[in-house]
């Protein structure tokens, strides 16, 4: 940290008045910290020399898809379905906060059946960025309405012809038919 030299000898180096020699760093300091070293020789002179160190958080956050994967969504009365990020990763960093991004995911009837490969990033507090690929599937668990039904049909001999109406269904979505 401090290259020293004296006449005589060097004593002892401190941080400020303290006997500390040394200094642990974290996350709460990261940027510029501003330190006054005490060079001490042998005969108890002593010098104060402020130095800065400056703390750098580098490494981004770590992301894993949460269990189980692929994660199942299922489609509501309205054919849509949401899920977190949250819900699908788990983040750490060692400088928390974590942002994920975006926040939630939408589905809708066009993703039935399909595995989906969402994207999701995390960002520190010092900005830096990881991605993660979490695959969802997207399920519709809810039956269609039956609309009409036709009568039931007699018929007096198993060759003949038979006429009906053909059932109808339709799926409800946001009230609509």
């Amino acid at each position: 940290l401090v290259n020293v030299s004296d006449n005589c000898c060097i004593g002892q180096i401190t941080l400020g008045a303290s006997s500390d020699s040394n200094v642990t760093f974290g996350c709460s300091n990261r940027g510029t910290n501003n330190l006054s070293v005490r060079v001490r020789d042998c005969h108890d002179r002593s010098t104060f020399v402020s130095v800065q160190v400056v703390v750098v958080d580098n490494t981004p956050p770590v992301l894993t898809a949460s269990s189980p994967t692929p994660r199942v969504v299922y489609l509501d009365a309205q054919c849509a379905a949401t899920i977190t990020s949250t819900a699908l990763v788990n983040a750490s960093d060692a400088c928390q906060p974590v942002v994920l991004t975006p926040a939630t995911h939408s589905f809708n009837g066009l993703n039935c059946g399909d595995t989906i490969q969402v994207t999701i990033s995390a960002r520190d507090a010092s900005q830096n960025l990881s991605t993660i690929v979490v695959p969802v599937l997207v399920q519709d668990m809810i039956r269609p309405v039956v609309n009409y039904v036709p009568a039931n049909v007699s018929v007096g001999k198993c060759d003949a012809l038979i006429y009906y109406n053909s059932p109808s269904a339709s799926i409800i979505v946001a009230g609509k038919q």
